[in-house]
């Protein structure tokens, strides 16, 4: 995480202390969450995925968005990394098939939608910081909300399961295993296996 150069001059002026840090960290890296959460609410990246090559104006007409919008949005994405272009047709990048393609074995849409409630709940930060009492964000999501939270969930236990399975300690005679944290039981089916 964090800023990284891109050539000798950027690091010479990162090691000066002539980046603006916090101007990055507070636009840069949230703007780039957000066009990415945006992304997959609207549509994009599961189009790309089906319809590789695919110029923006098909894009914003089958998906209705606003062309100029859309293809700041497309660019936002490509110097992420989760898109190319060529010539006037974008479609997902190696980065954007692993995690957003057809055939992607861990794939982050609900993860990257359901940033969204959770940025209303990170909007609450500065009063738990006052006031000392935290937030809840299983009581009070919509039914909407709730449902890609469960999705979500379940992207990232498929993400770690193997970690689990190779670094947690298992007794043989083992016959039960309690699976908490919101991944529908996905751990513990991994090392059932």
């Amino acid at each position: 995480y964090g800023m990284q150069s891109k050539g000798v001059a950027e690091w010479f002026a990162m090691k000066a202390g002539l980046v603006p840090q916090p101007i990055l960290d507070v636009i840069l890296g949230p703007q780039q969450g957000r066009a990415l959460m945006v992304a997959v609410r609207t549509g994009i990246m599961k189009y790309l995925a089906d319809r590789p090559g695919a110029p923006l104006s098909e894009i914003a007409e089958a998906l209705k968005l606003d062309g100029e919008c859309a293809q700041l949005l497309l660019r936002v994405l490509r110097g992420m990394n989760y898109l190319n272009l060529q010539g006037d047709r974008w479609s997902l990048s190696k980065s954007g098939e692993r995690y957003f393609g057809l055939q992607a074995k861990e794939p982050y849409s609900a993860f990257a939608e359901y940033g969204i409630p959770q940025w209303d709940m990170t909007e609450k930060l500065e009063d738990v910081v006052r006031s000392g009492r935290g937030v809840d964000f299983h009581d009070g999501q919509s039914d909407a909300d709730w449902q890609i939270y469960q999705q979500a969930m379940f992207e990232n236990a498929r993400a770690f399961a193997w970690f689990v399975v190779q670094n947690m300690p298992v007794p043989p005679a083992a016959k039960t295993c309690l699976d908490i944290a919101g991944s529908h039981g996905w751990v513990s089916y991994a090392l059932s296996q």
